[in-house]
C-alpha cells in the first residue's frame, strides 16, 4: 500500500498528483522566494551565535593579570552583547518570513542546522574552517565598532569634566 493510501482523509486530488508525480518522476517542490534570504539569514544567526559564546568565554578567561584586563573585558563584554544583539534580530526576522531553527548540532567537521521555512524542515551544513573565517570577520567588524563607540564615549567624559 502506498504511502497516500494508508492515509484516510485525503481527497482524490491529492491521490492524483501523488501518483502523477510518481509517474512522471516530478519534483514535488520547489524552494520558495525567500530561501536563499532565509539561508543566509540562517548562515549568519550561526554565526553570531558562535561568535557571541565563544567571545563571552574569552572575557571569562581573561586572568586579573593582566594589566588592562578590566578594559579587554569591558571590550569583549560588548561584542558579545552586539553580537548577541544582532543574533536576536536575525532571529526575529526569519520569524518574520516564516521560518525558525528546529535544531543544531555539532560534529569534528561541520555543524548541521535543520531549520523550518513555512511547513518544509532544511538541512544546512556548515563547515568549521568556514564557521571560524566568518566568526573573525564578524569579530573584526563588531570590534571596530566597539571600540569607536568607547573612543567616542570617553571623549565625552573627557569634556564633560
Amino acid at each position: 500500500m502506498r504511502e497516500w493510501e494508508r492515509h484516510e482523509g485525503n481527497g482524490s486530488d491529492m491521490k492524483e498528483r501523488m501518483s502523477e508525480m510518481m509517474e512522471t518522476e516530478k519534483r514535488p517542490w520547489m524552494a520558495p522566494a525567500d530561501y536563499e534570504r532565509f539561508v543566509r539569514m540562517i548562515r549568519e544567526h550561526v554565526v553570531l551565535s558562535i561568535l557571541h559564546r565563544a567571545v563571552l568565554r574569552d572575557a571569562e578567561r581573561l586572568s586579573e593579570g593582566h594589566k588592562f584586563s578590566r578594559v579587554y573585558r569591558q571590550l569583549l563584554e560588548r561584542v558579545a552583547e552586539m553580537a548577541n544583539q544582532e543574533r536576536h534580530r536575525l532571529r526575529q526576522e526569519i520569524g518574520r518570513i516564516g521560518g525558525q531553527i528546529a535544531e543544531e548540532r555539532q560534529d569534528p567537521v561541520a555543524r548541521e542546522v535543520w531549520a523550518r521555512l513555512r511547513g518544509r524542515v532544511y538541512t544546512m551544513r556548515f563547515q568549521n574552517v568556514w564557521l571560524r573565517a566568518r566568526c573573525e570577520v564578524w569579530l573584526m567588524t563588531l570590534l571596530a565598532k566597539t571600540l569607536s563607540e568607547m573612543l567616542d564615549e570617553q571623549q565625552d567624559a573627557v569634556l564633560r569634566r
